[in-house]
């Protein structure tokens, strides 16, 4: 009795909850695979082996309560006077593997997960809290936010192989024929990924591209103003910026200097505040990107 069809496989794993989504995963990246469905297969791949870049899918955003650690009294919570602050620093995005979600599932501490922000966002933090000494800020939420990210990237796969099998595309033990390959390139790709997000906030909307860094030459700063001026930056917080940069002319161990950094965390204080039009996460990684990419340290 011959086995039965790939994608017919992989919708039995899908259906059932004994198989990791890892296990999963791996199978729909072989039918990806076989079928040269790009889209999929980078999909695939960034939940198989973690997000490297700040672009996440909607459901890998996770909102929780942004504290940090006493050493005396444990997780304390941190707020700002405006809660559309303490809403927008209380999310952060999810970039690990898949598998390495699924293990922090498992062992839980009281039902609680905690993420550390970013090294940008926490400066930001610690120049508009007043606390004694630098902290380490995080996001304290609940493992049923994870639950949610394994949830979405096993349905996802489910609607797809629905919808190759919709497309007469089952696969014949380990192969596909030419005309299956043919209907799976003719294939509208899924939305995998929902509305694209960064590490807080929606970018769906902004103009941001992910290479916009490749746009900034090393040294030359009127390519870097090009690219901000691009993103809705005034020619007054462009003067500040220059006169920065004019201050710090050699970049120790390879970071950015003090007034320079100090701008950046300006910049996304008036992200927050909406005085700038730019998603919070976007002003990080432009910000950061783009100097960087004038220094030469990207």
């Amino acid at each position: 009795m011959s086995e039965k069809p790939l994608v017919h496989q992989l919708q039995i794993m899908a259906t059932d909850p004994s198989i990791d989504v890892s296990s999963l995963s791996s199978k729909a990246l072989l039918i990806a695979s076989k079928l040269k469905q790009s889209e999929t297969i980078a999909w695939l791949n960034k939940e198989i082996y973690g997000y490297t870049d700040t672009n996440l899918p909607a459901y890998r955003i996770v909102s929780g309560t942004l504290m940090y650690k006493n050493p005396y009294h444990g997780l304390q919570p941190i707020m700002f006077s405006d809660s559309k602050s303490n809403d927008a620093l209380s999310k952060i995005g999810i970039q690990d593997s898949i598998s390495a979600i699924i293990c922090q599932i498992k062992d839980p501490k009281d039902g609680m997960l905690i993420s550390y922000v970013n090294s940008e966002i926490a400066k930001y933090i610690n120049d508009n809290i007043d606390f004694p000494v630098p902290i380490a800020p995080l996001i304290q939420f609940t493992s049923g936010k994870f639950e949610h990210i394994v949830f979405s990237v096993r349905n996802r796969i489910l609607e797809w192989s629905l919808e190759l099998e919709n497309r007469g595309i089952l696969g014949n033990d380990i192969e596909f024929d030419i005309s299956e390959r043919e209907k799976a390139q003719a294939m509208t790709q899924n939305n995998f990924y929902g509305n694209i997000q960064g590490i807080v906030g929606d970018v769906s909307k902004s103009n941001v591209q992910q290479n916009f860094s490749g746009m900034v030459l090393k040294g030359d700063i009127d390519s870097l103003f090009d690219v901000l001026r691009r993103h809705d930056i005034s020619e007054s917080d462009l003067q500040e910026l220059k006169c920065a940069i004019d201050s710090e002319n050699t970049i120790p161990n390879r970071t950015l200097g003090k007034n320079v950094s100090d701008w950046i965390g300006k910049m996304v204080g008036k992200a927050i505040s909406g005085g700038w039009s730019v998603a919070q996460n976007v002003a990080v990684v432009l910000l950061t990107g783009s100097i960087k990419k004038y220094y030469g340290i990207a």
